[in-house]
């Protein structure tokens, strides 16, 4: 089968960022043929992320994220482009074209180890381990992203410390579904049809098929006055 995202094994060179405190980052260690990294809130006006770390072993990708301000933080790998452009500037990593769903059954696999999470002070807290997947149309309702359309995004979870919360957004629409559940600290290796889950939420929302594509695709780990980590492996989208 084809594959739209590259690298997906991380057999790339060795990437460590050290210790990164207080931040918005967003980097592309190998280039822009390959994966980006990024740290940063949703929510926060300086979109600074409390603590974040990315190093790369040549055979698998480590992650992890701090958030202690209340806020809604991430650490994650990504490709692909939803927004046409980052809040730094244009978007540094691999930008496949966008991906259309009409005939295809996607496939999606990963080979993630999930590290231990920590909740941090009081107030809330959330921590979710998950693939992110963008998705966009001409025909979706107006919106802000690459076509100025508000775009599906699907939280394929892993592990959530709390309830899932499929919504509407002033940004997209959230669909949010439990795919598995990853122990910790053990590998758990995972493959799963992406269509039948785009082809869900798409119904949830009523949003048309009609020329939909996937734009970008991520692992992400979120947290709200929490720090987590992971590694992931054999991350691929195929076709």
């Amino acid at each position: 089968m084809p594959r739209w995202n590259v690298n997906g094994n991380f057999s790339l060179g060795n990437m460590d960022t050290g210790n990164i405190r207080d931040m918005f980052y967003v980097a592309a260690p190998w280039g822009s043929g390959s994966w980006g990294i990024q740290g940063a809130t949703f929510t926060s006006a300086d979109r600074k992320l409390s603590g974040q770390r990315f190093y790369c072993t040549g055979n698998n990708a480590y992650m992890y994220g701090k958030e202690e301000r209340g806020e809604w933080g991430f650490v994650r790998y990504i490709q692909g482009d939803a927004w046409g452009g980052t809040h730094q500037g244009p978007v540094p990593w691999h930008k496949p074209p966008p991906l259309s769903i009409s005939g295809k059954t996607l496939t999606m696999s990963l080979g993630l180890y999930r590290d231990t999470h920590t909740f941090l002070g009081s107030g809330r807290h959330w921590v979710m381990y998950a693939i992110n997947i963008w998705v966009s149309s001409p025909n979706f309702p107006l919106g802000r992203d690459i076509n100025h359309k508000k775009p599906l995004v699907l939280d394929l979870a892993f592990f959530h410390s709390g309830p899932l919360n499929t919504h509407i957004s002033n940004d997209a629409h959230h669909y949010q579904e439990a795919i598995g559940t990853a122990p910790v600290r053990s590998w758990h290796s995972q493959s799963f049809n992406l269509s039948n889950y785009i082809n869900r939420a798409l119904l949830h929302f009523h949003l048309p098929s009609t020329d939909a594509k996937v734009y970008q695709v991520e692992f992400l780990i979120e947290l709200v006055n929490a720090e987590g980590a992971a590694m992931i492996d054999n991350f691929h989208l195929d076709y």
